[in-house]
């Protein structure tokens, strides 16, 4: 695929395919460069690394990203969970859970029934989304049996420091706690971990199951947006919850000094 690319106000002609980058624009402030700010520059960006000079019209080094060089999604451990990247050997699981229609009803983008290919799809795009900084989702598993029970997952806004948080439990392990244990690490990851600022969340108003394990997270409610979306053709309420860090952090002290105390 060939396309377009801005880079600090210059425009390359990228084909993916052949790794080769073309100059079509000069970036016009390199003229006001000193002679060290002309020399090689690397920039990292969409999983390649450009190595050009300045103040030439000529990339000089490009390759693609090694595996062990680009960040990877952790996996994180609770009392009883534990949130892993997906693989592909979880498309059976994801495709019977997500497939409940209970599951589906109450999730925006669960579609059902659920077809066959969208698990695949789903998963295949994690890894990469991680790594443009965009998305970070985890596969909720029990840390006994490594059973797969849900989803957790942040779509990330780095430029405003704030991320949605998505979840879904397999019926079968409703009312266990499960979705408000995952979420607590997860919101630990995006403040400690991706240094965010602010992560909220939606559900529809007739989820309040949903709502009570924003509360259990100290989440605050923010607001509720009426006929806000259509599912299955009907519209529907949403109600807004989110913590701040600072909030998050104050929580976790107590929390600590409570276990200790």
């Amino acid at each position: 695929m060939t396309r377009k690319l801005k880079v600090d106000r210059a425009i390359y002609l990228v084909d993916d395919n052949l790794r080769t980058y073309a100059f079509l624009k000069r970036n016009p402030h390199w003229s006001r460069l000193s002679p060290r700010q002309t020399q090689a520059n690397k920039l990292q960006l969409d999983g390649y690394t450009r190595i050009f000079r300045d103040g030439r019209r000529q990339v000089l080094h490009l390759h693609r990203r090694s595996e062990s060089d680009r960040p990877s999604l952790p996996t994180l451990t609770t009392a009883r969970l534990v949130l892993r990247p997906f693989t592909l050997a979880d498309v059976p699981d994801v495709q019977r859970l997500a497939g409940d229609r209970e599951i589906a009803s109450t999730s925006l983008h669960i579609p059902h029934p659920y077809p066959d290919g969208v698990a695949e799809q789903w998963i295949s795009t994690h890894k990469d989304r991680f790594v443009r900084d965009e998305a970070a989702v985890f596969a909720v598993t029990r840390a006994d049996t490594g059973e797969v029970i849900g989803a957790n997952g942040l779509e990330i806004r780095r430029d405003h420091a704030r991320a949605e948080m998505g979840y879904w439990i397999g019926k079968a392990f409703w009312n266990q706690g499960c979705a408000t244990e995952a979420g607590r690490e997860v919101l630990r990851f995006a403040f400690e971990d991706l240094q965010l600022e602010r992560v909220f969340a939606e559900h529809f108003k007739r989820n309040p199951a949903s709502g009570r394990v924003m509360q259990k997270l100290g989440m605050t409610r923010e607001g509720e947006l009426r006929r806000h979306i259509k599912k299955w053709g009907v519209r529907e309420d949403i109600v807004i919850y989110a913590i701040l860090r600072s909030e998050f952090s104050h929580q976790d002290e107590g929390a600590r000094s409570a276990s200790t105390g």
